[in-house]
């Protein structure tokens, strides 16, 4: 069995990224030898600001996290 993780980074819901990501998806949930997951930052909550910089650790939010 293959894994497959789509990620649809495209800030908006209804974009020509997201449409590909979308039917990306959807055709490769037709492969019964395919597990798939699409990722979609835009669903996601988190904040995109690494407001320390790298000498800090910045604890992920959920999202991120479960991602």
């Amino acid at each position: 069995m293959k894994n497959l993780l789509i990620i649809d980074a495209h800030p908006k819901q209804d974009s020509f990224c997201s449409a590909l990501a979308a039917a990306l998806y959807d055709g490769a949930r037709e492969n019964p030898l395919v597990t798939v997951e699409l990722l979609k930052l835009s669903d996601m909550a988190f904040d995109p600001i690494l407001h320390n910089g790298y000498s800090v650790d910045q604890p992920l939010e959920a999202d991120l996290a479960r991602a």
